[in-house]
């Protein structure tokens, strides 16, 4: 058999039930076909006669399945560096959040920026995640903290999908803070937006159909899984959103 490239000399982390531990084989080898996974076994175990075109030592070194990063915000504008430097000198979240600094900084920077923009000062950070082994990464809205940004921030997350071999799944925060106008004294009515969807809203996305309606449950692939955390979103949405009518 000949494959394209082979791997040798691997410590493999097959996940495999029938073997101890992450089933673990000591100098395994992976060798890959017209771009897909041929083998993955012992180096004992190659089959007769095999060669590759591209031959890799990799000295006991650890390979793994591709990773799962479950919970992420990659996509955002702004930069908060400059914060680090206030706290190590004593500020407090609190105080840097007066002042115009914490999440209040990414929300502006984020609402400013097109998607676009978005898209373009996103991807150096997927880059680095997928140089550490991740091949599937989930991506939450939260920076916007209107439907037009949040909207705009799962198109770009979506969008990054086309630019780079990695797989894609977007979630819609929108409650990711509350604003202070939702802690509204008991028996007053809290905080309502001017962006909330209408059932006249119409959104697209990457690889699916204009949707008429409820733009974010749509766009939004990450279902409540439990009945308790169904509640706590459907307070939190009611707050901040409350045409959006998720449940």
């Amino acid at each position: 058999m000949r494959f394209d490239t082979i791997w040798l000399d691997a410590r493999l982390a097959t996940l495999a039930p029938g073997r101890p531990g992450h089933g673990i084989i000591e100098r395994g080898a992976v060798a890959a076909k017209d771009g897909r996974i041929a083998l993955a076994a012992p180096m004992a175990e190659l089959p007769t006669g095999w060669d590759a075109i591209n031959r890799i030592a990799l000295d006991g070194r650890l390979v793994t399945p591709g990773l799962v990063d479950c919970h992420t915000h990659l996509v955002y504008a702004g930069d908060r560096a400059q914060e680090f430097e206030l706290r190590l000198c004593g500020a407090s979240y609190e105080e840097i959040a007066r002042a115009g600094g914490g999440i209040a900084s990414t929300v502006k920077a984020t609402r400013s920026a097109s998607e676009d923009d978005l898209v373009a000062v996103t991807l150096p950070r997927l880059d680095r995640l997928l140089a550490e082994g991740v091949t599937t990464i989930e991506i939450k809205s939260g920076y916007g903290l209107d439907l037009e940004t949040e909207v705009r921030m799962l198109r770009a997350g979506r969008r990054l999908a086309w630019k780079r071999d990695v797989g894609i799944v977007t979630s819609f925060l929108a409650a990711h803070v509350l604003r202070r106008a939702c802690f509204a004294p008991r028996g007053q009515q809290g905080c309502r937006s001017s962006s909330t969807p209408t059932n006249s809203a119409t959104c697209t996305a990457p690889n699916s159909q204009p949707t008429s309606g409820r733009c974010p449950p749509t766009i939004s692939n990450t279902p409540m899984k439990t009945a308790s955390l169904r509640w706590r979103a459907q307070v939190l949405l009611r707050c901040c959103f409350p045409a959006l009518s998720m449940f």
